[in-house]
């Protein structure tokens, strides 16, 4: 946002026509008040002042008389001027000044506001951009997961699935026997998820302190990105003992809020804060 390039020619033009008008009140009302004085008190005639100064002899001390007269009525025509204009004109230019003063600190706030305004929007922009940094970088793990079967090596999201597939069993009864072996068979198959883990646990720390207000809209992409799968196996992970200090993260976003139905996932709601499968969401107001 850039400041209005008019503003300030805009406000300047404004004042100079208040001063000329001001300037031109001054003058009529020094004109109406000098027009009332010569109506109330008379005024001495110039041709009898010029006459009288061309007189000779004893008529040199009657021009004097009329000269001395109208000297003294410029005098006291200057006197009711000054003392009713100075009074005004102050006034008049203590108000002008007040206005301008007013203008100008209104003008210092909205330059103020503007730039904080900047700040604020160029900081958000690097903040987003580092967030679909973090976004590419889950990505770009996800793709270096690698599962290999005898009929070939799955990579990304696809590895998630055959693991799951062949390895892990949320289904039969008792349920907390089939948790208790799938999480064993996470466990020995680590060399897969261990760098997966880490990645996504920082990806989650950092963006607790990005985003500020709009955080929640882009969790909700982050919350986007994790397969039917990874959830699976995300979730057992918080059931062994390397995995639990990933719960709280898990809380706070609500990541198993997608978890599929099933005895799987009514077990886990037994041991896990409720936030950890979306509800309520207290920490970044995600619904």
């Amino acid at each position: 946002m850039k400041i209005a390039p008019g503003l300030r020619p805009a406000r300047a033009w404004r004042y100079w026509v208040l001063t000329l008008g001001v300037v031109g009140l001054v003058l009529i009302v020094a004109f109406v008040l000098t027009q009332q004085y010569v109506t109330a008190f008379g005024f001495p005639d110039g041709n009898r002042v010029r006459e009288a100064l061309q007189a000779q002899g004893t008529d040199a001390l009657k021009a004097e008389a009329i000269r001395a007269q109208a000297q003294t009525a410029w005098g006291q025509l200057g006197d009711f001027l000054g003392g009713t204009l100075n009074p005004l004109v102050s006034f008049l230019a203590l108000f002008v000044l007040l206005l301008n003063y007013k203008s100008q600190t209104e003008e210092l706030r909205a330059t103020q506001e503007t730039l904080q305004n900047q700040v604020n929007a160029t900081f958000q922009d690097r903040q987003e951009a580092r967030f679909f940094d973090l976004i590419r970088l889950y990505q770009d793990t996800i793709d270096e997961v690698k599962f290999r079967l005898r009929d070939g090596v799955y990579e990304g999201k696809r590895a998630f699935f055959e693991f799951n597939n062949l390895h892990i069993d949320v289904t039969s009864d008792p349920i907390e026997e089939s948790i208790k072996r799938a999480v064993a068979q996470l466990r020995t198959h680590d060399y897969l998820f261990d760098h997966y883990f880490r990645v996504l646990f920082n990806i989650l720390s950092i963006s607790k302190t990005l985003l500020n207000k709009d955080l929640h809209v882009f969790l909700k992409l982050l919350r986007a990105q994790l397969s039917k799968d990874e959830l699976i196996v995300l979730a057992l992970n918080t059931q062994s003992e390397e995995g639990r200090k990933m719960i709280s993260l898990i809380e706070d976003f609500g990541l198993l809020k997608h978890l599929p139905k099933g005895p799987f996932r009514s077990k886990l709601e037994e041991s896990l804060p409720r936030k950890c499968f979306g509800n309520g969401f207290a920490q970044i107001g995600i619904i």
